[in-house]
C-alpha cells in the first residue's frame, strides 16, 4: 500500500473519531436540555406522622401509626418496655408498638421521635401506657391476723405482696412492726414485748396503706390473768381498828387470796410485784360476801389491802389462774368519839343504867348516834365470838349497819342521857356508835360497855384466834376463820334493841 492511501485512512479514521464524540456531546447536551425543559421543580420535604399520641393499656397492648413522607427517616426515643418496628425507612410506612405488661401503678410514658436523615424535618409520638390496678395484700388476703402468747417476748413474721409503696398505721404502742413502711414485696416482723398483765385480751388492727387501697393486719395478745374472777369492794366500814367491806365476786370466781400491807411493806413495788406478793398469801377456797382487817391497828394508820380470785382455769403446772387484783387504800379513823362522850354503866339487882353524858360543853362532834345491848345468853354471842374476836369494825359491818339500814328510827337517840334496862341476867352487852356532826357519816368510834357477874366465868382464859400481834405485820396475813354471813345474821337476828324506859 502506498503512503498516500495509508494517510487518507488516518485522516478518514480521525475524522470519524471526532465525528462520534461531538455527536455523542451534541445527544447529552440536548438530552439535558429536554429534561430541563420537560421536569417540574424538585419536591419539598414531607414527614408527617397519622397521630401524635397513642395510648396502650397495663397488660401489654399493641398499636401502630403511620409515617407520610418523601425522605429517609429514623425513629429515637423508645425505652426498654417499648418495642418499635421499624426505627428506620424511606418514604410511607406503617410502625408498630407493642408494650411490655406494666406491673406498676403508675402510668409510664415515653416520646418518640421521627427526623429525616439530613434532620430537616421531623414529628413526635407520645406513647403513655396506664399503670397496673394498685395491689396490697398482707399474706396473700386483704385481711390477716396473728396471735400472740400473754407473757410477751414473742415475734412473727408476715408477708406483703405490693405493688408500689406502703406504709404501715396505726400501731399501738404494745405492738412493734419492723420495717414500719417499704416498697413492693416485702416480709415484716411484729414483736409483742410486754406480757399482757390483764383479765381480757388486746387486740389492735394495723392498717397497711398504699396507692388509694389497704389492708388489715389484725393482732391479739391473749390476756395472763383468768377471766370471770373480778371482785369490787363496797360498802366500807372505816373505824380506828381497821376496816371491813363487802365482796362481790363475778360468777366464775370459785376462791380468793387477800392480803394487807402497809405503806412501808409494797414501798417502790410496782402493782405487778404485789400482785405477786398477794399470790403468796393463804388461799381461800371459798368465796364469801365481805372482809375485814384481821387484828388491830392505831389510828391513822394507811393501809392497802388487795385481794383476788380464781375461777376454773388453771396453769401449765396446774395452780389456779387467778384474775386481776383489786387493791385499796384505807386509812383508819382517827379515834375522837371518847373525847365527846363519857360512858359508864352501873347497875342494881333490877336494872343496868348506861350514862353517856358528855365531856365539856362546846365541840363535841357526836350529837347523834344509835345504841343496842343484850343480855343473858347472847351476851357471848356478840362479845366473845364477835367483837373481842374480831374488831369493832367487823361488829359495826355485819351487826350494826344492818340493823340501822333496817330500821333507822330503832335505838336512834340524840344527845347524852341515861338509859335504862331491866335487869333479867348477870350479863349485858351493851354497844353505842356515833355519827360525825359535820359529814353525818358514821364515825371510827365505836363504845362497848359489858359486865358479866358470873362467878364461874373467867374472862382472862379467853384467847382470841389469829388476832393481830402489834408490830407484827406477819401476822396480818395468817389464815383466819372466815364466819359465814349465816351465822352472822342468825347473830344480828336475835339481837334486841332496847327501847328508852323513862
Amino acid at each position: 500500500m502506498s503512503g498516500s492511501f495509508k494517510t487518507f485512512i488516518f485522516f478518514v479514521t480521525m475524522k470519524k473519531q471526532k465525528f462520534w464524540r461531538f455527536l455523542s456531546l451534541l445527544l447529552m447536551g440536548l438530552s439535558l436540555f429536554t429534561s430541563s425543559m420537560c421536569d417540574p421543580d424538585p419536591e419539598d420535604p414531607k414527614l408527617e406522622v397519622s397521630t401524635h399520641e397513642i395510648t396502650l393499656d397495663a397488660e401489654g397492648e399493641t398499636q401502630s401509626f403511620t409515617i407520610d413522607s418523601n425522605v429517609s427517616w429514623t425513629i429515637t426515643g423508645n425505652k426498654s418496655w417499648l418495642s418499635v418496628s421499624p426505627t428506620m425507612g424511606k418514604k410511607d410506612a406503617t410502625v408498630v408498638l407493642t408494650a411490655q405488661q406494666n406491673t406498676n401503678v403508675g402510668n409510664r410514658d415515653c416520646l418518640l421521635t421521627i427526623m429525616s436523615a439530613d434532620g430537616g424535618v421531623s414529628q413526635t409520638v407520645k406513647v403513655v401506657q396506664d399503670g397496673a390496678e394498685g395491689e396490697l395484700r398482707v399474706n396473700g388476703s386483704t385481711s390477716a391476723s396473728l396471735s400472740f402468747g400473754a407473757d410477751g417476748g414473742e415475734k412473727q413474721q408476715i408477708n406483703i405482696t405490693a405493688n408500689s409503696d406502703w406504709t404501715i398505721t396505726s400501731i399501738p404502742d404494745w405492738i412493734r412492726v419492723s420495717p414500719v413502711n417499704g416498697s413492693k414485696n416485702s416480709t415484716i416482723t411484729v414483736t409483742i414485748d410486754k406480757e399482757n398483765f390483764s383479765d381480757e385480751d388486746r387486740e389492735a388492727t394495723l392498717v397497711i396503706e398504699g396507692s388509694g387501697i389497704s389492708a388489715n393486719l389484725n393482732i391479739l395478745q391473749a390476756a395472763k390473768l383468768a377471766k370471770n374472777c373480778r371482785v369490787t369492794l363496797s360498802n366500807k366500814t372505816i373505824m380506828w381498828d381497821g376496816f371491813a367491806a363487802d365482796l362481790a365476786f363475778e360468777n366464775g370466781a370459785i376462791g380468793y387470796r387477800e392480803a394487807f400491807f402497809t405503806e412501808n411493806d409494797i414501798k417502790g413495788m410496782t402493782d405487778r410485784d404485789i400482785y405477786n406478793l398477794l399470790m403468796k398469801q393463804y388461799e381461800y377456797d371459798e368465796s364469801t360476801d365481805y372482809t375485814f382487817l384481821p387484828g388491830w391497828v392505831d389510828e391513822n394508820t394507811k393501809i392497802i389491802y388487795c385481794v383476788a380470785a380464781y375461777g376454773s382455769e388453771n396453769n401449765e403446772d396446774g395452780s389456779h389462774k387467778y384474775g386481776p387484783m383489786n387493791k385499796m387504800e384505807i386509812t383508819t379513823k382517827e379515834e375522837t368519839l371518847y373525847a365527846d362522850m363519857y360512858l359508864n354503866l352501873t347497875y342494881t339487882s333490877s336494872r343496868w343504867t348506861v350514862n353517856t353524858s358528855r365531856v365539856g360543853q362546846y365541840g363535841q362532834r357526836c350529837d347523834e348516834y344509835y345504841i343496842f345491848c343484850v343480855e343473858g345468853d347472847y351476851y357471848a354471842s356478840y362479845y366473845k365470838d364477835m367483837v373481842s374476836k374480831y374488831t369493832y369494825a367487823l361488829f359495826a359491818h355485819l351487826v350494826f349497819k344492818p340493823q340501822i339500814a333496817e330500821d333507822p328510827n330503832d335505838g336512834y337517840k340524840y344527845g347524852p342521857q341515861d338509859i335504862n334496862y331491866s335487869r333479867n341476867s348477870d350479863q349485858i352487852f351493851f354497844a353505842c356508835w356515833g355519827k360525825d356532826r359535820d359529814s353525818k357519816e358514821f364515825s371510827a368510834e365505836l363504845t362497848i360497855l359489858h359486865e358479866d357477874l358470873s362467878p364461874d366465868d373467867d374472862e382472862n382464859t379467853f384467847v382470841p384466834q389469829y388476832s393481830r400481834v402489834q408490830n407484827d405485820n406477819s401476822s396480818w396475813n395468817k389464815p383466819r376463820r372466815i364466819i359465814p354471813r349465816s351465822e352472822v345474821e342468825k347473830l344480828r337476828k336475835n339481837m334486841k334493841v332496847y327501847k328508852v324506859q323513862l
